[in-house]
């Protein structure tokens, strides 16, 4: 825990941690990808402009040549294709252990978003 979390943030948490259910909070796919890059760039993992990192011919091409065709750093774009990690979660989760979330719509309407979110995990909501 971190000394800036409010109490109500921490009582959240503990609830959270005690139940087998899944939360997926989805970005805008161009959003992550670039926030991702600014991570690698940050971690100096990466030298190259954005631009170059998701270009069809340079920088998608340095992930095509990765084993599996996913490289655990580069792969800005690629991941956020989402429809194949969410079959291959569907293989260990029932559905109705998931809940989709859109990261847009958390920032936009915080407290409902929330309210989703204890619902689906059948939890009070923290003060």
């Amino acid at each position: 825990m971190f000394e800036t979390e409010s109490e109500g943030a921490v009582c959240q948490k503990k609830k959270l941690s005690q139940r087998k259910a899944q939360k997926l909070l989805l970005r805008q796919p161009s959003y992550r990808a670039y926030s991702h890059w600014r991570m690698e760039v940050g971690r100096k993992q990466e030298q190259h402009s954005f631009e170059q990192t998701i270009s069809e011919f340079w920088g998608r091409s340095r992930v095509r040549r990765s084993p599996f065709g996913v490289h655990r750093i580069f792969s800005y774009v690629k991941r956020g294709f989402y429809a194949g990690q969410i079959r291959r979660l569907f293989k260990y989760f029932p559905r109705e252990n998931i809940l989709f979330l859109r990261a847009d719509a958390l920032w936009k309407n915080t407290s409902t978003v929330l309210a989703k979110v204890e619902a689906f995990l059948s939890i009070d909501a923290c003060p």
